[in-house]
C-alpha cells in the first residue's frame, strides 16, 4: 500500500469525488465498452456518469480520449487540461492531450512538455514523437531530426521513433542511415505496418518501384483498416496508373474517415491523373473554403445629420442633436473656436469620435486658439492614444497661453499618458503647488493613488467632494481611493449612493465591482463586472478587474482576453500586461509570457524586477545562455543589497551559471555586515556544488566571525554530511538543535539521514528522550511516529498517533489519520475506514487517501466499489506500485484475472520497491 510516510514531506494535492455504486458501474461498463471498440456506447455511458458526478475524474479522461477519436479537439483538450487542474496524474493525461494540441496547432504546448523532468518512459517518449511531428508541421525538420537522434540512446528499442527518425533521414537523403534505423526496427518487429512503409518510402527514394509496392501491399495486409497504410497504397498506386485499385481505396477510406482532407487531396490527384479535372477542381475549390479563415466584418457608421437649434440642445444636454445641428452649420459657416468645443464635445459624447477627430483634423488652427476647446481636443488624442498628436499642438498652445495653468496640466496630462508619474507629479508640484482647480485636484489625487501615497490622494479627493459634492465623478474617486486603502465600508456607502442617483455610471459599477471582489463576493463582482462591460468594453478598469476575477476562478482564456483588450486600450499601462504574464506562466505559455515581458521592459527598461522575471522565462523556455545575460544586468541593480544577491543566486544556478551565482553570493558577503545569511549561502553554495575545500574555507570564515551558534553548528552538519562522515554530521545538527530547540530545521536533517538508513536508532533515542521531557513537542513526535512507522513498527507508532490526533490545529492531521487507518487494516477495519474517512474530510483530494480508502473497501469484500476509489486514485497518481498491487487484487477478487495480468504488465510494477512486493507477485503468479 502506498503510505503517506510524513506530513512534513509529502503533499498531493489532487481532486475526487465520490462515486455511487451506480457511478462505479457506469464507468466499468464504458471502459469495456471502449475496450471492445464500442466506442459510442461509451461515450453515451459516460456521458451519463459526468451528470451525475461532473468530477469523477476517471470518466472525465476516458470522455477526452473519445472526443478525440471522434475528432472533437477543442472538447478534448478541455477534458483533458480539467483532469490535470484536478490533480490528475500526468503520466495518464499528457500523452494524449499532446496529441489533441497537435490537432489542433498548439505546438508550443507540446515543446514546454519536453522541459517535464519526472515522467514515465512510455509517456516521454509520446510526448518526444508528438514534438518532433510538430516541428515537421512547422518546417523546422532539423528540430525534429535534433530532437529524436537526442533520444534515440534512450529509446533504442522503439520502433515508432527508429521509423520516425528514419523517414526524416530519407527526407534529408541520408539513405544509408536510414536503412541502418529500419534493418533495427525490423528485428525488434518485422510485421509494423508503419515500419514498412517507410521502408517502402526508401525503396522509392532508390527508384525500386516494384520492391516498394509489395512493400506497401504487405503494409495493407497486415492493417487493412488502417486509413494511413490504406492512403499511402493508393498513393503509390495512382502514380503507377492503377487508378481503379487507388479510387477503390479512397471510397473506403472516406467510409472510415469522411471529411478527411488528406484523402480529399489524394481523391483530387487521382481525378486529375485520370483528367477529370472539373471535379478535381471542385474538390480544390471546397477545400479551400474549407481551410480558409473568415476575417471579422468591419461595421462602419454612416452618421445622417440634419438640421435642428444646435446651441440649444447643447445647452440642454441633448448632445446628439448637438452634434448633427452644429455639423450642418458648420458645413456651411466658418468655424469659431467657441462653436467646436460644442461640436466636438458633442460628438465625443455621442460617440462619435471618428467624426471628432475629423473636425478637430480640419479646423487645428482655430482649436488653438482657445484654451479650454485646445484642453478638450488634446484630452481626445491621449484618450485615442494619439499622443503625438497632443504634442504637435502643444507649441502652438503654449505660444497663445504661455504660463497659465491649463498648459501645465496639459504637460501632466501627456507626463501621466507616457507613464512618467513622477515627472508628472512634479510638475504639478512646481507650477501648482498651491492651485485649487478641481482638474488639478484630480490629477494628483490619481497620481499620488497610482504612487500608492494613498493617505496623501485622499486629501485632494476629499477637497474635490467638498468643492462639488454633487458630482458623481469625484464621489467615486473618492471611493477608489477608499478601497485602495482597504477601508471597504466607507467605500461601499459612498458607492451606494451615487448608484441611486446613477445607477449606469460606469465608475461606480466598477467601484461596487471592486468592492465585492475585495469582499469575496465572486458571484456579485461578475455580475457587477459583466454590466459594466456591456455599458462600455472599452473600460480598462472593467477589463482589468474582469480579468482578476477570471483569473481567480480559472477561466484563463476569458482573463487573456479581456486583459489584451486593456492593453490595447492603453499600450503604456503595466497593469494588464503584469496580469497576462501571471496568466501565461501559470498556463506554461513561457512564449507569450515572454513576449509580454519584453514588452513591460520597454515601458520600464530600468526595472530589475522585470528583467529577473524575463531571466525566469528564459529558463523554463531553456534559453538559459540568454537568461544569464538578463541575471548579470539584475546583478548590477543589487550590488548594495545582499538579501536580493541571494535571490539572484538561485535564478543563475538555474541558469546553469554557477559562476554569476558565486560572484552574487561573494558579493553579499563583502556587504553582509553583521548579517549571518549571506555567509551561510555562500557555504551550502559549495556544498552543493561538492567544492568542499572552498566550503571548508567559507565555513571555517563564518565560525570566526560568528562563534558557535545553531546556524554554524547546522552547516558544519552539511559539510560533514557532504564528506561522508555521517557520525559528525549527526553530532553537529543534534548539537544545533540542543542550542535552539526551536530550531527545527536541524531536526529535519536528522530525520532525512534516518530515512536513508543513517543513525535511525541514535534518532529514535533522541526523539525519545525529548518527547519525554517535552510531551507537548508534536513535531518531536511525530518525526518519532514516523519512523516508527517506517520500520513498521506500528506497535510504537500508534500510541504516538493517536496523542498527535488530540492536538487541535494539527498540521496535515489527514496524513497522520491515513497512518493510522493503515495500522488499523490488519486488525480492526471498521476502525481503519472511520480514520480514512476522517482523513479523506480534511484532504479530499489526496491520491494517497484515496488509494488508501479503496484498499480498506476491498479488503471489506466491497469490491466494485473499492474498484471505483482505486482507479480514481490511479488517475491522480499512476505509478504508484502499490496501488497497482491494489487494482489488480481487487480485479482479481471480482474474477477479472486478465484485467488483473495487464495492470502489472502496462505498468512494469515489478521493476519498482514497495512494500507489498512479495504479495504482488504472489498474486501475479496466480493468475498466469
Amino acid at each position: 500500500m502506498k503510505k503517506a510516510l510524513s506530513a512534513l514531506f509529502i503533499s498531493t494535492a489532487l481532486l475526487v469525488s465520490g462515486a455511487q455504486a451506480t457511478v462505479a458501474d457506469s464507468y466499468d461498463k464504458a471502459l469495456l465498452a471502449f475496450t471492445e471498440g464500442e466506442v459510442q456506447d461509451a461515450y453515451i455511458l459516460l456521458k451519463n456518469v459526468l451528470q451525475e458526478n461532473p468530477s469523477h475524474l476517471p470518466s472525465k479522461l476516458l470522455m477526452g480520449r473519445i472526443l478525440l477519436i471522434d475528432g472533437y479537439i477543442r472538447d478534448a483538450i478541455i477534458e483533458f487540461e480539467e483532469v490535470l487542474e484536478a490533480g490528475g496524474d500526468e503520466n495518464l493525461v499528457l500523452a494524449p492531450l499532446a496529441r489533441a494540441y497537435l490537432f489542433s496547432g498548439k505546438y508550443d504546448k507540446i515543446y514546454d512538455m519536453l522541459r517535464k523532468q519526472k515522467l514515465e518512459r512510455d509517456t516521454k517518449l509520446a510526448i518526444v514523437l508528438l514534438a518532433g511531428t510538430a516541428y515537421v508541421r512547422e518546417n523546422e525538420r532539423d528540430k525534429a531530426i535534433a530532437l529524436y537522434e537526442k533520444h534515440l540512446p534512450a529509446y533504442s528499442s522503439s520502433v515508432p521513433l527508429l521509423t520516425s527518425l528514419a523517414t526524416l533521414y530519407i527526407d534529408n537523403g541520408r539513405l544509408n542511415e536510414a536503412e541502418q534505423l529500419l534493418s533495427q526496427a525490423k528485428q525488434i518487429q518485422a510485421r509494423d505496418p508503419d515500419m514498412l512503409l517507410v521502408m517502402a518510402k526508401l525503396n522509392e527514394s532508390r527508384n525500386e518501384f516494384d520492391t516498394a509496392m509489395t512493400l506497401y501491399r504487405q503494409a495493407y495486409a497486415i492493417a487493412p483498416e488502417n486509413p494511413s497504410v490504406m492512403r499511402a497504397l493508393a498513393s503509390a498506386l495512382a502514380q503507377r496508373g492503377h487508378y481503379a485499385e487507388a479510387s477503390d481505396l479512397v471510397k473506403e477510406i472516406e467510409k472510415q474517415t469522411p471529411g478527411d482532407i488528406q484523402n480529399k487531396l489524394l481523391k483530387a490527384r487521382i481525378l486529375a491523373l485520370t483528367e477529370n479535372q472539373l471535379e478535381a477542381d471542385k474538390i480544390l475549390t471546397e477545400l479551400s473554403e474549407q481551410l480558409s479563415l473568415l476575417t471579422d466584418q468591419q461595421l462602419s457608421q454612416k452618421l445622417e445629420l440634419s438640421l435642428i437649434a444646435g446651441v440649444v440642445a447643447y445647452i440642454n444636454g441633448n448632445h446628439d442633436l448637438a452634434s448633427t445641428s452644429l455639423s450642418r452649420y458648420l458645413s456651411d459657416r466658418d468655424a469659431t473656436p467657441e462653436l467646436l468645443g460644442m461640436l466636438i464635445d458633442s460628438l465625443l459624447r455621442v460617440g462619435y469620435v471618428k467624426d471628432a477627430l475629423n473636425i478637430l483634423k480640419k479646423h487645428e488652427d482655430v482649436v488653438v486658439q482657445n484654451i479650454q476647446v485646445a484642453s478638450l481636443a488634446c484630452e481626445l488624442y491621449l484618450t485615442i492614444r494619439r499622443r503625438f498628436k497632443c504634442e504637435q499642438l502643444m507649441p502652438a498652445i503654449e505660444a497663445n497661453f504661455p504660463n497659465t495653468p491649463e498648459v501645465a496640466i496639459l504637460r501632466s496630462k501627456i507626463l501621466l499618458n507616457k507613464g512618467e508619474r513622477d515627472e508628472a507629479l512634479s510638475l504639478l508640484a512646481d507650477q501648482l503647488a498651491d492651485s485649487e482647480k478641481k482638474e488639478v485636484l484630480q490629477l494628483k489625487t490619481i497620481l499620488l493613488s497610482q504612487q500608492e501615497a494613498f493617505e496623501d490622494a485622499l486629501i485632494y479627493a476629499k477637497k474635490l467632494t467638498q468643492k462639488e459634492p454633487d458630482n458623481a465623478g469625484y464621489q467615486v474617486l473618492l471611493a477608489e481611493v477608499l478601497i485602495r486603502m482597504g477601508k471597504l465600508d466607507e467605500a461601499s456607502v459612498i458607492i451606494d449612493k451615487v448608484l441611486e442617483q446613477h445607477p449606469t455610471l460606469m465608475g461606480a459599477i466598477v467601484g461596487k465591482a471592486r468592492i465585492d471582489f475585495a469582499n469575496n463576493d465572486i458571484e456579485k463582482a461578475n455580475a457587477g463586472i459583466k454590466k459594466a462591460l456591456e455599458i462600455d468594453k472599452k473600460n480598462v478598469s472593467a477589463l482589468l478587474l474582469a480579468g482578476q476575477l477570471n483569473i481567480i476562478q480559472n477561466r484563463f482564456e476569458q482573463a487573456i482576453e479581456h486583459l489584451v483588450s486593456a492593453k490595447a486600450i492603453n499600450k503604456n499601462d503595466v497593469r494588464p500586461r503584469e496580469l497576462l504574464v501571471s496568466v501565461y506562466q501559470q498556463q506554461k505559455d513561457y512564449r507569450n509570457a515572454l513576449s509580454e515581458i519584453n514588452q513591460l521592459l520597454a515601458i520600464k527598461r530600468l526595472s530589475a524586477t522585470y528583467t529577473l522575471r524575463k531571466a525566469e522565462l528564459l529558463i523554463e523556455l531553456g534559453r538559459k545562455e540568454e537568461a544569464q545575460k538578463q541575471l548579470d544586468i539584475a546583478y548590477a541593480h543589487w550590488t548594495t543589497q545582499p538579501q536580493r544577491l541571494i535571490q539572484l543566486s538561485k535564478y543563475q544556478l538555474s541558469a546553469e551559471d554557477k559562476t554569476g551565482a558565486k560572484k552574487s553570493l561573494t558579493t553579499a558577503v563583502d556587504i553582509a555586515g553583521d548579517d549571518i545569511i549571506p555567509y551561510l549561502e555562500l557555504a551550502r553554495f559549495y556544498i552543493q556544488q561538492n567544492d568542499l575545500p572552498l566550503a571548508e574555507d567559507a565555513t571555517q570564515a563564518l565560525i570566526e566571525k560568528f562563534g558557535d551558534n545553531p546556524n554554524t553548528f547546522l552547516i558544519r552538519g552539511e559539510l560533514s554530511q557532504a564528506k561522508k562522515k555521517f557520525e559528525q554530521a549527526f553530532t553537529f545538527y543534534k548539537r544545533a538543535h540542543e542550542a535552539n530547540p526551536q530550531f527545527t530545521l536541524a531536526m529535519i536533517r536528522m530525520y532525512e539521514m534516518a530515512q536513508n538508513g543513517h543513525f535511525r536508532d541514535e534518532m529514535t533515542r533522541y526523539l525519545s528522550a525529548l518527547t519525554e521531557i517535552q510531551p507537548d513537542n508534536y513535531f518531536a513526535r511525530h518525526l518519532l511516529a514516523d519512523i516508527y512507522y517506517l520500520d513498521r513498527s506500528f506497535a510504537k507508532a500508534l500510541p504516538h498517533y493517536e496523542a498527535l490526533l488530540t492536538v487541535e490545529g494539527l498540521t496535515n492531521r489527514h496524513f497522520v489519520l491515513n497512518n493510522l487507518a493503515n495500522i488499523y487494516a490488519e486488525k480492526d477495519l471498521q476502525k481503519a475506514h472511520t480514520f480514512i474517512d476522517q482523513a479523506l474530510q480534511i484532504a479530499p483530494d489526496s491520491a494517497s487517501l484515496i488509494d488508501t480508502k479503496g484498499w480498506l473497501l476491498a479488503l471489506s469484500g466491497k469490491h466494485k466499489t473499492a474498484l471505483d476509489k482505486l482507479r480514481q486514485s490511479y488517475t491522480l497518481n499512476a505509478s504508484s506500485p502499490s496501488l497497482h498491487y491494489h487494482l489488480a487484487y481487487t480485479l482479481a477478487e471480482l474474477g477479472r484475472y486478465d484485467e488483473a495480468l495487464k495492470v502489472f504488465e502496462e505498468n512494469k510494477t515489478f521493476e519498482k520497491s514497495f512494500p507489498e512486493k512479495e504479495k504482488a507477485i504472489l498474486l501475479r503468479d496466480s493468475l498466469r
